[in-house]
């Protein structure tokens, strides 16, 4: 039984192989790529719609073909992957990379937490909080309450999230869209009378106009579980290209 299995896939490796070789392998694999592209990033950007037109051909062309499936086959695997985690999560943006420092504790391009330049700050809670709380005293959150929050350190550029869509209560962290380039990750502050959300960024002095009535429809998922630091950067990378 073990034995007619290896034959299975040595032929069908085999045959896998001859096919890549050839150039209907090619087309096929360029067609897969744009597939992938258009799911997986999701990005409209020529980009990454050039590259996985150009990959395969290029890999023919040098002789690498026998490298072809397995880096479509990840590719399709990926996007496989990303498709079910935003199943299983509710959501089709499940996974996210914090951009930004909007949701920063500590000093960045953006300056100082909520604005207030003070000599020698040192990030932690408890400096923070003496800085923004009063922006967040204004909406009847009090420091007892922030430390019972998801996320009461803040998020850092390059921070990767995961994202479930569900019930959202003041201080989730939510991403949501609001015409921009890019989502919005920011915290809930209050929740109005007629149901939609307040947010604000942890690092901002303010709320942007947009934050003030966020649509449940708006919203992609709160963030979940924990943040993987620094797997983010490379779509902050590309970020900076507009990608």
């Amino acid at each position: 039984m073990v034995g007619e299995l290896k034959k299975r896939f040595k032929k069908f490796k085999k045959n896998l192989t001859e096919f890549s070789e050839s150039w209907r392998g090619v087309i096929f694999y360029i067609v897969i790529g744009l597939l992938v592209t258009y799911y997986l990033i999701p990005s409209s950007h020529t980009f990454w719609f050039t590259i996985s037109v150009i990959t395969a051909p290029i890999l023919f062309l040098i002789k690498k073909q026998d490298w072809t499936p397995y880096i479509y086959g990840g590719m399709v695997f990926a996007a496989f992957t990303y498709f079910l985690i935003g199943v299983v999560l509710a959501t089709k943006l499940p996974v996210v990379a914090v951009s930004s420092g909007s949701m920063d504790h500590g000093i960045n391009s953006y300056g100082y937490p909520c604005g207030i330049v003070v000599s020698n700050y040192t990030e932690s809670f408890e400096n923070w909080w003496k800085l923004c709380g009063p922006t967040y005293k204004q909406f009847g959150i009090s420091k007892e309450q922030f430390e019972n929050f998801p996320f009461k350190e803040g998020l850092k550029v390059g921070d990767m999230l995961i994202l479930k869509k569900g019930e959202y209560h003041i201080g989730d962290v939510i991403v949501y869209e609001v015409g921009e380039q890019y989502p919005i990750i920011h915290r809930i502050v209050k929740i109005n009378p007629d149901g939609t959300y307040q947010t604000k960024g942890d690092h901002n002095a303010g709320q942007n106009p947009y934050e003030k009535s966020v649509r449940v429809e708006q919203i992609y998922g709160k963030a979940i579980l924990f943040q993987i630091p620094k797997l983010g950067y490379l779509r902050v990378i590309a970020s900076w290209f507009g990608i």
